[in-house]
């Protein structure tokens, strides 16, 4: 009787222990979002838009630095042959004045390019959000995480990537109201 106990016993701590190690605790789920945005068409989308974005920028800037020259041009026309040191300083002041505000029309638009980045990185994740939530739920994810370079390893079976690419294609296709029917 005692042998039948102990043999029962070791089936059951034999069987909850298998159990625990088919199902974890606190189950993470690994999304590639540059894996996602490649295959679904995404990335892209935003090279165009970036490029769009920088091209826009470009001209203005080009403008700017046009219509700079054309005032330093015509200050330096106004200085004549014979120009004294006051109009020489005076000179130098405004060329220096135009440099220093191409440089901040410089900055500025990198920082708008930043900005235009951020922004569509921001809204593209949101709109994939409910998707990723809902192949998550499927696959039992208590949490969903960035995949990211510093990973040392990523169980295949935890990585949802393929699925949400999967989820997001069976979607039909988003049109916009500049979108022609």
């Amino acid at each position: 009787m005692k042998s039948i106990n102990i043999f029962l016993l070791s089936i059951a701590v034999s069987a909850l222990i298998t159990g625990c190690q088919d199902t974890p605790s606190y189950p993470v789920a690994i999304v590639d979002l540059d894996k996602v945005a490649i295959s679904t068409g995404q990335s892209k989308i935003f090279e165009d838009e970036i490029r769009t974005f920088t091209d826009t920028t470009q001209l203005q800037l080009i403008q700017i630095k046009d219509e700079l020259n054309t005032q330093l041009e015509a200050a330096k026309l106004e200085l004549g042959k014979k120009p004294t040191q006051k109009d020489q300083a005076e000179f130098q002041k405004k060329a220096i004045a135009a440099q220093v505000r191409l440089k901040q029309e410089l900055a500025q638009s990198e920082r708008l390019l930043q900005q235009k980045r951020n922004q569509l990185a921001q809204n593209y994740r949101q709109s994939i959000d409910p998707t990723i939530r809902r192949v998550a739920q499927q696959k039992k994810a208590q949490v969903v995480m960035l995949k990211q370079a510093n990973f040392l390893y990523i169980d295949p079976k935890s990585d949802i990537t393929d699925a949400v690419i999967d989820a997001i294609q069976a979607l039909p296709p988003v049109t916009t109201a500049s979108d022609p029917k």
